[in-house]
C-alpha cells in the first residue's frame, strides 16, 4: 500500500516555474506558514526549508535515505537518476528523528494519521487552507525551495553551491537568484583595502645633489 502511495505522488505532474520568478518567505511569513499549518504538516515544511528540496521529493523521501550519523541525506531526484547528497543540518535532526520514530513500521519518513504517506493531493489540500489561514499573498509550495535558495545566497554561496543543493542539472537554471547576492557582493567589495597612492606631502629625506664632471666643469644635478 505504501509503494501504491508513493506511484500517486511521483505521477503528478510538475507545473512548469514562470522564467525568472522567485518569490521567497520574507518578513514574518514563515512564522505564519509555520503556525497556520496542521502539526503532521510542519515537519515537512520546515524540511523544505533547510533542505531546498522539491515537494514531491520530500513526501516520497524513505528513511533508508536518511543518514542520521552521517548528518545527510541521499536521494535520487529529477529524471537524472542522479543519486543527490543533501547535508543535514543541526537544526533538521530533531525534526527527522521524531518523524521517523512515529511510525516504525513505515518506509517513509512523513506520514498521515493512518501511518501511510502522504498523497501530493492531501498535504496541497493542507498546505492551502494554511495560506489562506495565515493571509500570505502569492505563496505556492515551490517558494519553499526559493526560499531555501535565496538564505543560501544571502549568506554568500554561490551560484555553483546553489545549483548542488538544488539538483540543478545546469547552472543556468540557478542563475535567477545571481542578483540576489548584491547585498553580500556590495559588503565584500567594501572591504577591499584601498590602493596605496603616492604621499602628496614633501618628502622629508634631503635632496642628495649629485655633481658631475663635463668637458672639463662642473654640473650640478639636483
Amino acid at each position: 500500500m505504501d509503494e501504491a502511495h508513493a506511484r500517486r505522488v511521483r505521477c503528478v505532474k510538475r507545473v512548469p516555474e514562470p522564467p525568472g520568478r522567485v518569490r521567497y518567505l520574507g518578513g514574518d511569513e514563515e512564522a505564519r506558514i509555520l503556525s497556520a499549518l496542521p502539526a503532521r504538516l510542519r515537519p515537512i515544511v520546515i524540511t523544505q526549508l533547510l533542505t531546498g528540496l522539491r515537494q514531491g521529493d520530500v513526501l516520497q523521501l524513505r528513511k533508508d535515505a536518511v543518514e542520521l550519523v552521517a548528518r545527510r541525506i541521499a536521494i535520487i531526484v529529477g529524471k537524472t537518476s542522479k543519486r543527490h547528497l543533501l547535508p543535514i543540518v543541526p537544526a533538521l535532526v530533531p525534526v527527522l528523528e521524531a518523524s521517523m520514530r512515529e511510525f516504525p513500521a513505515s518506509d517513509f519518513v512523513f506520514c498521515s494519521r493512518n501511518g501511510r504517506p502522504f498523497t501530493s493531493e492531501g498535504f496541497q489540500s493542507g498546505w492551502k487552507r494554511a495560506v489562506k489561514r495565515a493571509g500570505i499573498p502569492n505563496l505556492r509550495n515551490h517558494d519553499l525551495r526559493h526560499t531555501c535558495a535565496t538564505r543560501l545566497r544571502a549568506q554568500g554561496a554561490g551560484l555553483d553551491i546553489i545549483g548542488d543543493v538544488l539538483g540543478h542539472a545546469s547552472i543556468a537554471m540557478t542563475t535567477r537568484y545571481a542578483h540576489l547576492g548584491d547585498g553580500v557582493l556590495r559588503e565584500a567589495m567594501e572591504r577591499l583595502p584601498a590602493p596605496v597612492t603616492p604621499d602628496a606631502t614633501p618628502d622629508t629625506e634631503p635632496v642628495r645633489r649629485v655633481s658631475l664632471r663635463v668637458v672639463g666643469r662642473d654640473v650640478t644635478h639636483g
